[in-house]
């Protein structure tokens, strides 16, 4: 390439791989932190030159030339950016690359104070993107003027900030101007609130993402405020050194668990799927006395079982499932038509979820199924009980379809005679292993019985 820009660039190729090779080791500490804040400077000014190039071909180009639809996509595909980059980049352009009109006359760059500290690395894209942001959320009443003063006003405290502080200072500038702030719009508010959370990972953890709305946020804050302070609530494994090393995230996270589980254990919740609202879990006995492994919760997931065992120093409920359940009556005969609390858990214990072939809902949203109809006699009895969604359930009283238990334990479904196409009559989505130790071809419906 010719031309002194052309030369200009060569030279600061150049320049970069000389320094990438050149000696540091007679700096001093001092001298280091110096000469990283003199590259700072260069780098931070860098942008207003691109500013320049890419205004240009804001004005000039036409992108079908250049071997694509949009400048947004010539910049990604010949700079290799993702498309938000680029468009970013054309905003930025704009705002504070050189600005002509029609006749190519030049006229003040739109955010001028900005592009000019940007100009002279005396602030960065951090500082620069909050000025943007800034400007965008401006009420309209505000005049130019009054935008050109806050935005110079700005500048001079970017040059003293960091871009985090400085974010807090825009912030508070900006509710200070538009004190009322705009109206807010309740349905919008409800209509974003969500909570996803995903599917339970390999190592026990699971990813939480949402939007909460302002009633929630100020009872997290409270939350916050009480457990999530630096050396408060901490988690058991730290409490007897009495250090503190969690990041803020990690505070927050264990704040949510310590209001999570007073509330649970608190007995407030009266109950869920007929059992008290609390934590129930299944485990083997070996697990157990090992105190190794992972125990499968009601919910449809998994806890380990050192966790469960701490866990029920605050409420012996969470092992209700092993512990003193058989001292209640099981068998009930027809003295009344609903599971007792100890059937359910006993249920749980069995079946873990619904137990309709390929449905995966779990213990908590399910309800005790009569395996012989209670209406023409069927008995309360824990042998003829098994574990149901509610839209199984429904299965079972509109479309004819019946359900039993043989002598292997597992409950079959059984479909009406136009409805069976030979399809599974278990359900073995709680009970993994089965596809391990079934051997037989039908093994669904013949295998023997083995531990829940």
């Amino acid at each position: 390439m010719d031309g002194e820009f052309s030369a200009a660039v060569d030279r600061l190729v150049a320049t970069v791989g000389e320094l990438q090779t050149l000696s540091i080791d007679e700096l001093s500490h001092p001298q280091v932190v110096a000469e990283l804040n003199r590259i700072k400077q260069a780098v931070w000014a860098v942008p207003a030159v691109e500013h320049r190039l890419t205004a240009r071909l804001v004005d000039e180009a036409d992108p079908h030339e250049l071997g694509a639809t949009s400048l947004k996509d010539v910049l990604a595909n010949h700079l290799r950016i993702t498309h938000k980059d680029a468009k970013q980049r054309l905003t930025d352009a704009t705002q504070l690359g050189p600005r002509h009109t029609i006749l190519g006359e030049r006229v003040r760059t739109e955010l001028s104070h900005t592009a000019a500290a940007l100009a002279g690395g005396l602030i960065g894209p951090g500082h620069v993107e909050v000025i943007q942001t800034f400007v965008k959320k401006l009420p309209v009443w505000v005049s130019f003027a009054r935008r050109d003063d806050y935005e110079r006003d700005l500048v001079a405290q970017a040059l003293l900030l960091r871009p985090d502080q400085f974010q807090k200072l825009a912030d508070t500038l900006l509710a200070y101007i538009d004190q009322d702030g705009t109206e807010p719009d309740h349905r919008t508010q409800q209509r974003r609130r969500s909570l996803k959370v995903g599917r339970q990972q390999a190592d026990g953890v699971s990813r939480i993402d949402g939007w909460i709305d302002p009633e929630t946020r100020a009872y997290l804050d409270v939350v916050f405020a009480k457990h999530a302070a630096p050396g408060a609530n901490l988690p058991h494994d730290d409490a007897h050194t009495g250090h503190d090393d969690r990041s803020t995230e990690q505070r927050h996270h264990d704040a949510v668990r310590r209001v999570l589980r007073d509330t649970v254990t608190s007995g407030s919740l009266g109950q869920v799927a007929g059992v008290p609202a609390t934590i129930v879990a299944t485990t083997t006995v070996t697990e157990l006395e090992r105190a190794a492994g992972w125990a499968h919760t009601g919910g449809g997931n998994r806890i380990p079982i050192r966790d469960l065992i701490r866990m029920a120093a605050h409420s012996r409920r969470y092992l209700a499932v092993f512990d003193d359940h058989t001292e209640e009556i099981l068998y009930l005969g027809r003295a009344r038509r609903n599971a007792t609390v100890a059937q359910r858990l006993a249920l749980f214990a069995r079946d873990r979820g619904c137990t309709h072939p390929g449905c995966t809902v779990p213990f908590y949203w399910t309800q005790a199924h009569h395996t012989d109809d209670y209406s023409t006699g069927g008995q309360t009895n824990i042998d003829k009980l098994t574990l149901a969604c509610q839209p199984a359930n429904l299965l079972i009283e509109d479309t004819g379809w019946t359900t039993e238990r043989p002598g292997n334990g597992r409950t079959q479904w059984i479909p009406p005679q136009d409805h069976d196409t030979g399809q599974p009559r278990t359900n073995n989505y709680f009970h993994p292993h089965r596809h391990l130790t079934d051997h037989t071809p039908d093994g669904d419906r013949n295998a023997d019985d083995e531990p829940g």
